[in-house]
């Protein structure tokens, strides 16, 4: 009797340390998207600077979308591949529905867009670590040409 007992309490353990973490609540916005730029604006400020957009797609209903913001959009290293190379844009997909709706074909969040002007030059959906979103980054970003 005193395994099974034991056993139980293992086994609560187990499920407590698997779904506490969905629980967590909404992970602040990450701090690159600090700047608050509209769709609209970082696209103005895009044919101006020659820098792409990059819109992260999310929802504070979503947990997968608070799992990429408190992981690889945390992390200092991407966030500063992503200010330094492009013009972030944070689009709430159920407070921002009209930009939301800019981007075709999203049928799942997250999911991070880089736009020239109106043409996507890549796209990346899911929860992504911060070595792959690097390699994401760099990857999508040789392909936007300089002279835009």
């Amino acid at each position: 009797m005193r395994r099974n007992g034991l056993i139980f309490v293992l086994l609560g353990i187990v499920a407590v340390a698997i779904i506490l973490p969905r629980f967590r609540g909404v992970a602040p916005t990450p701090q690159v998207f600090d700047e608050g730029w509209t769709l609209t604006e970082a696209k103005v400020e895009s044919a101006s600077s020659a820098k792409p957009v990059l819109a992260l797609l999310t929802a504070d209903w979503c947990p997968p979308c608070q799992q990429l913001k408190r992981g690889a959009l945390s992390d200092s290293k991407v966030a500063a591949a992503i200010k330094e190379r492009t013009i972030p844009v944070y689009v709430d997909v159920d407070h921002a529905a009209q930009d939301a709706q800019q981007f075709a074909n999203i049928r799942s969040i997250p999911t991070m867009v880089i736009q020239v002007g109106d043409e996507e030059v890549g796209r990346v959906t899911g929860v992504v670590g911060a070595g792959e979103l690097l390699r994401w980054l760099d990857e999508t970003l040789a392909r936007v040409p300089d002279d835009e």
